[in-house]
Protein backbone atom coordinates (compact mmCIF):
# COMPACT_ATOMS: atom_id res chain seq x y z
CA UNK A 1 0.00 0.00 0.00
CA UNK A 2 1.61 3.34 -0.82
CA UNK A 3 4.09 1.92 -2.54
CA UNK A 4 4.62 0.69 -6.62
CA UNK A 5 6.42 -2.75 -6.99
CA UNK A 6 5.21 -6.37 -7.33
CA UNK A 7 4.56 -9.48 -5.42
CA UNK A 8 5.02 -13.24 -7.06
CA UNK A 9 3.95 -16.47 -4.87
CA UNK A 10 3.86 -20.04 -6.40
CA UNK A 11 3.83 -23.56 -5.31
CA UNK A 12 7.05 -24.78 -6.20
CA UNK A 13 6.18 -28.06 -6.19
CA UNK A 14 3.54 -27.55 -8.90
CA UNK A 15 4.07 -24.37 -10.57
CA UNK A 16 0.79 -23.00 -9.82
CA UNK A 17 1.20 -19.28 -9.44
CA UNK A 18 -0.98 -17.70 -6.81
CA UNK A 19 -0.45 -14.46 -6.51
CA UNK A 20 0.77 -12.36 -9.60
CA UNK A 21 0.26 -8.89 -8.76
CA UNK A 22 1.28 -5.23 -9.75
CA UNK A 23 1.24 -2.06 -7.78
CA UNK A 24 -0.72 0.44 -8.44
CA UNK A 25 -2.74 -1.42 -10.49
CA UNK A 26 -6.54 -0.71 -11.79
CA UNK A 27 -10.08 -2.72 -12.09
CA UNK A 28 -10.39 -4.19 -15.46
CA UNK A 29 -14.22 -3.90 -15.46
CA UNK A 30 -14.07 0.07 -15.52
CA UNK A 31 -10.95 -0.14 -18.05
CA UNK A 32 -12.32 1.38 -20.80
CA UNK A 33 -14.25 3.80 -19.04
CA UNK A 34 -11.42 4.76 -17.14
CA UNK A 35 -9.05 4.77 -20.04
CA UNK A 36 -7.59 8.01 -20.72
CA UNK A 37 -6.72 8.45 -16.59
CA UNK A 38 -5.19 5.32 -16.92
CA UNK A 39 -3.22 5.38 -19.49
CA UNK A 40 -2.09 9.00 -18.44
CA UNK A 41 -1.29 7.79 -14.65
CA UNK A 42 2.67 8.69 -13.92
CA UNK A 43 2.47 5.80 -11.73
CA UNK A 44 1.72 3.17 -14.91
CA UNK A 45 -0.90 1.07 -13.64
CA UNK A 46 -0.82 -0.84 -16.89
CA UNK A 47 2.77 -1.64 -16.13
CA UNK A 48 3.23 -5.36 -15.27
CA UNK A 49 5.68 -5.58 -13.13
CA UNK A 50 5.89 -8.73 -12.09
CA UNK A 51 6.41 -10.16 -15.50
CA UNK A 52 7.71 -7.37 -16.98
CA UNK A 53 9.56 -5.02 -14.66
CA UNK A 54 13.48 -4.79 -15.01
CA UNK A 55 15.18 -4.21 -11.91
CA UNK A 56 18.99 -4.56 -10.55
CA UNK A 57 18.44 -7.25 -8.23
CA UNK A 58 20.53 -6.31 -5.53
CA UNK A 59 21.77 -8.79 -2.75
CA UNK A 60 19.58 -11.14 -4.63
CA UNK A 61 22.05 -11.88 -6.76
CA UNK A 62 24.12 -13.40 -4.20
CA UNK A 63 22.60 -16.50 -4.85
CA UNK A 64 24.12 -16.62 -8.13
CA UNK A 65 27.37 -15.52 -6.86
CA UNK A 66 27.66 -18.11 -4.50
CA UNK A 67 26.82 -20.81 -6.90
CA UNK A 68 29.05 -19.43 -9.32
CA UNK A 69 31.56 -19.68 -6.18
CA UNK A 70 30.61 -23.53 -5.50
CA UNK A 71 31.45 -24.10 -9.28
CA UNK A 72 34.53 -21.80 -10.32
CA UNK A 73 36.26 -21.58 -6.52
CA UNK A 74 37.17 -25.27 -5.25
CA UNK A 75 38.05 -24.04 -2.06
CA UNK A 76 34.84 -21.58 -1.84
CA UNK A 77 33.57 -23.32 1.61
CA UNK A 78 37.07 -21.49 3.02
CA UNK A 79 37.27 -18.25 0.94
CA UNK A 80 37.26 -16.05 4.05
CA UNK A 81 37.53 -11.99 3.90
CA UNK A 82 38.01 -9.17 6.83
CA UNK A 83 35.20 -6.25 5.80
CA UNK A 84 36.40 -2.81 7.11
CA UNK A 85 32.72 -1.27 5.91
CA UNK A 86 34.25 -1.09 2.01
CA UNK A 87 36.09 -2.87 -0.98
CA UNK A 88 38.02 -0.91 -3.24
CA UNK A 89 38.74 -2.02 -6.63
CA UNK A 90 39.55 -0.13 -9.65
CA UNK A 91 38.77 3.82 -8.69
CA UNK A 92 35.92 2.82 -7.24
CA UNK A 93 34.68 1.65 -3.62
CA UNK A 94 31.99 -0.29 -2.91
CA UNK A 95 30.11 -0.07 0.53
CA UNK A 96 28.29 -2.61 2.79
CA UNK A 97 24.98 -1.50 3.54
CA UNK A 98 24.37 1.50 5.82
CA UNK A 99 28.29 1.58 6.05
CA UNK A 100 28.23 -1.66 8.35
CA UNK A 101 31.63 -3.29 9.01
CA UNK A 102 31.33 -7.25 9.23
CA UNK A 103 34.37 -8.17 10.39
CA UNK A 104 35.51 -11.44 9.23
CA UNK A 105 33.33 -13.15 7.21
CA UNK A 106 32.93 -16.86 6.09
CA UNK A 107 30.93 -17.36 3.04
CA UNK A 108 27.84 -18.40 5.15
CA UNK A 109 27.87 -15.54 7.43
CA UNK A 110 28.62 -13.15 4.53
CA UNK A 111 25.13 -14.35 3.22
CA UNK A 112 23.57 -13.81 5.85
CA UNK A 113 24.69 -10.10 6.63
CA UNK A 114 24.32 -9.47 2.86
CA UNK A 115 27.92 -8.35 3.18
CA UNK A 116 28.71 -6.25 -0.03
CA UNK A 117 32.38 -6.64 0.37
CA UNK A 118 32.81 -9.98 0.86
CA UNK A 119 30.99 -10.91 -2.67
CA UNK A 120 32.66 -8.08 -4.37
CA UNK A 121 36.15 -9.62 -3.78
CA UNK A 122 34.90 -13.24 -4.09
CA UNK A 123 33.46 -12.06 -8.14
CA UNK A 124 37.16 -10.52 -8.80
CA UNK A 125 38.64 -13.58 -8.36
CA UNK A 126 36.28 -15.58 -10.05
CA UNK A 127 35.95 -13.15 -13.40
CA UNK A 128 33.05 -12.40 -14.96
CA UNK A 129 33.05 -15.03 -17.22
CA UNK A 130 31.87 -17.48 -14.17
CA UNK A 131 29.07 -15.01 -13.31
CA UNK A 132 27.65 -14.72 -16.69
CA UNK A 133 28.12 -18.31 -17.27
CA UNK A 134 26.12 -19.37 -13.89
CA UNK A 135 23.64 -16.80 -14.64
CA UNK A 136 23.10 -18.74 -18.45
CA UNK A 137 23.06 -22.30 -16.69
CA UNK A 138 20.41 -20.93 -14.67
CA UNK A 139 18.09 -19.95 -18.01
CA UNK A 140 18.02 -15.93 -17.02
CA UNK A 141 17.00 -14.92 -20.29
CA UNK A 142 14.10 -18.10 -20.39
CA UNK A 143 10.48 -17.14 -20.22
CA UNK A 144 9.90 -20.92 -18.38
CA UNK A 145 7.01 -21.49 -21.18
CA UNK A 146 4.91 -18.84 -19.20
CA UNK A 147 1.58 -17.63 -20.85
CA UNK A 148 2.11 -13.84 -19.89
CA UNK A 149 4.60 -12.14 -21.64
CA UNK A 150 8.05 -11.56 -19.94
CA UNK A 151 10.91 -8.77 -20.24
CA UNK A 152 14.16 -10.82 -20.47
CA UNK A 153 16.31 -10.69 -17.42
CA UNK A 154 20.30 -10.71 -18.16
CA UNK A 155 24.02 -9.92 -17.03
CA UNK A 156 25.87 -8.45 -18.70
CA UNK A 157 29.85 -9.05 -17.59
CA UNK A 158 32.14 -10.79 -20.01
CA UNK A 159 36.36 -11.48 -19.67
CA UNK A 160 36.08 -9.14 -23.35
CA UNK A 161 34.81 -5.91 -21.24
CA UNK A 162 35.59 -7.23 -17.05
CA UNK A 163 37.08 -3.85 -15.54
CA UNK A 164 37.16 -5.25 -12.31
CA UNK A 165 34.89 -2.66 -10.69
CA UNK A 166 32.06 -4.30 -13.18
CA UNK A 167 32.62 -7.73 -12.08
CA UNK A 168 32.66 -6.49 -8.53
CA UNK A 169 29.34 -4.51 -9.09
CA UNK A 170 28.01 -7.52 -10.86
CA UNK A 171 29.11 -9.94 -7.93
CA UNK A 172 26.34 -7.32 -5.67
CA UNK A 173 23.65 -7.33 -8.53
CA UNK A 174 24.31 -3.84 -9.45
CA UNK A 175 26.24 -2.72 -12.59
CA UNK A 176 24.06 -3.66 -15.92
CA UNK A 177 22.55 -6.80 -14.32
CA UNK A 178 18.83 -6.80 -14.75
CA UNK A 179 16.28 -9.04 -13.14
CA UNK A 180 12.01 -9.08 -13.41
CA UNK A 181 10.34 -10.37 -9.83
CA UNK A 182 8.94 -13.64 -12.08
CA UNK A 183 12.52 -14.52 -12.88
CA UNK A 184 13.46 -14.42 -9.47
CA UNK A 185 10.69 -16.39 -8.58
CA UNK A 186 11.46 -19.17 -10.52
CA UNK A 187 15.16 -19.21 -9.06
CA UNK A 188 13.74 -19.11 -5.97
CA UNK A 189 11.19 -22.44 -6.76
CA UNK A 190 14.49 -24.15 -8.31
CA UNK A 191 16.19 -24.42 -4.81
CA UNK A 192 13.40 -25.02 -2.94
CA UNK A 193 12.66 -28.14 -5.12
CA UNK A 194 16.15 -29.71 -4.99
CA UNK A 195 17.07 -27.81 -8.29
CA UNK A 196 14.32 -28.74 -10.33
CA UNK A 197 11.56 -26.38 -11.56
CA UNK A 198 8.12 -27.08 -12.88
CA UNK A 199 6.36 -25.08 -15.54
CA UNK A 200 4.53 -22.18 -14.43
CA UNK A 201 0.54 -22.10 -14.90
CA UNK A 202 -2.21 -19.69 -14.11
CA UNK A 203 -5.56 -21.89 -15.41
CA UNK A 204 -6.30 -24.53 -12.55
CA UNK A 205 -9.16 -26.28 -15.13
CA UNK A 206 -10.63 -25.32 -18.24
CA UNK A 207 -14.36 -26.07 -18.44
CA UNK A 208 -16.20 -26.40 -22.42
CA UNK A 209 -19.44 -26.02 -23.92
CA UNK A 210 -20.61 -29.59 -23.07
CA UNK A 211 -19.18 -29.67 -19.52
CA UNK A 212 -16.23 -31.56 -19.95
CA UNK A 213 -13.39 -30.53 -17.60
CA UNK A 214 -9.68 -30.44 -18.29
CA UNK A 215 -7.35 -30.04 -14.95
CA UNK A 216 -4.34 -28.12 -15.47
CA UNK A 217 -1.46 -30.90 -14.42
CA UNK A 218 2.01 -30.20 -12.95
CA UNK A 219 4.55 -30.64 -15.71
CA UNK A 220 8.27 -30.70 -15.02
CA UNK A 221 10.21 -28.06 -16.93
CA UNK A 222 13.69 -28.68 -16.34
CA UNK A 223 16.66 -28.62 -13.65
CA UNK A 224 17.91 -25.42 -12.82
CA UNK A 225 20.85 -26.70 -10.71
CA UNK A 226 21.90 -30.26 -8.87
CA UNK A 227 20.40 -30.94 -5.50
CA UNK A 228 23.71 -31.11 -3.53
CA UNK A 229 23.59 -27.00 -4.69
CA UNK A 230 20.30 -26.37 -4.03
CA UNK A 231 20.83 -27.99 -0.42
CA UNK A 232 23.63 -25.40 0.09
CA UNK A 233 21.78 -22.33 -1.06
CA UNK A 234 18.86 -23.52 1.14
CA UNK A 235 21.40 -23.70 4.37
CA UNK A 236 22.65 -20.13 3.62
CA UNK A 237 19.16 -18.71 3.18
CA UNK A 238 18.43 -20.21 6.56
CA UNK A 239 20.78 -18.02 8.06
CA UNK A 240 19.32 -15.02 6.87
CA UNK A 241 16.50 -15.77 8.54
CA UNK A 242 17.79 -17.06 11.62
CA UNK A 243 20.47 -13.96 12.36
CA UNK A 244 20.94 -12.23 9.51
CA UNK A 245 19.15 -9.47 7.67
CA UNK A 246 15.50 -10.79 7.62
CA UNK A 247 15.36 -11.98 11.14
CA UNK A 248 12.23 -10.06 11.50
CA UNK A 249 10.93 -13.33 9.77
CA UNK A 250 12.00 -15.44 12.33
CA UNK A 251 9.47 -17.61 13.93
CA UNK A 252 9.21 -20.67 15.83
CA UNK A 253 7.42 -23.43 13.94
CA UNK A 254 7.56 -21.64 10.73
CA UNK A 255 10.04 -22.59 8.32
CA UNK A 256 11.65 -19.68 6.48
CA UNK A 257 14.29 -19.43 4.16
CA UNK A 258 15.14 -16.12 1.86
CA UNK A 259 17.56 -13.57 0.80
CA UNK A 260 16.78 -9.90 1.02
CA UNK A 261 18.37 -7.16 -0.97
CA UNK A 262 19.00 -3.88 -1.97
CA UNK A 263 18.97 -2.17 -4.97
CA UNK A 264 20.83 1.02 -5.91
CA UNK A 265 19.30 3.03 -8.21
CA UNK A 266 20.41 6.83 -10.07
CA UNK A 267 18.04 9.58 -8.45
CA UNK A 268 16.16 7.71 -5.88
CA UNK A 269 15.58 5.62 -3.02
CA UNK A 270 16.72 2.07 -3.21
CA UNK A 271 15.15 -0.51 -4.42
CA UNK A 272 13.82 -3.30 -1.53
CA UNK A 273 13.60 -6.94 -2.39
CA UNK A 274 12.89 -10.21 -0.65
CA UNK A 275 12.94 -13.79 -1.98
CA UNK A 276 12.69 -16.85 0.01
CA UNK A 277 10.41 -19.98 0.39
CA UNK A 278 8.36 -21.78 3.29
CA UNK A 279 8.09 -25.40 4.48
CA UNK A 280 4.93 -26.80 6.55
CA UNK A 281 5.73 -29.68 8.35
CA UNK A 282 8.96 -30.12 6.40
CA UNK A 283 7.44 -29.97 2.95
CA UNK A 284 7.44 -27.30 0.48
CA UNK A 285 4.53 -24.67 0.65
CA UNK A 286 5.21 -21.20 -1.24
CA UNK A 287 7.69 -19.51 -3.17
CA UNK A 288 8.06 -15.73 -2.31
CA UNK A 289 9.42 -12.79 -4.45
CA UNK A 290 8.32 -8.98 -3.43
CA UNK A 291 9.86 -5.95 -5.10
CA UNK A 292 9.24 -2.61 -3.27
CA UNK A 293 10.40 -0.14 -5.91
CA UNK A 294 12.36 2.90 -3.39
CA UNK A 295 11.66 1.09 -0.62
CA UNK A 296 14.52 1.31 1.16
CA UNK A 297 17.27 -0.36 2.84
CA UNK A 298 17.15 -4.29 3.10
CA UNK A 299 17.27 -3.79 7.02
Amino acid sequence: SGYKGAVVITEPSTGKVRVLMSSPSYDPADVIDNWDNIAANEDSPLYARATQGLYPPGSTFKLITALAMMRAMPDYENYTYVCDGSYEVGNNSISCAGGAVHGYMTLEDAFAYSCNGYFASAAVQMGGDALRETAEYLNISESFDFILPQSESSVVVSSEYEADSMVAQTGIGQGETQMTPFYLNMLTCSIANGGVLYTPYLIDQTIDASGAVEKTLPKLWGTMMSAAEATYLENLMTGVVQYGTASSLYHEGVSIYGKTGTAQIDGGEDHSWFTGYTKVNGQVDLAITVLVENGGSEK
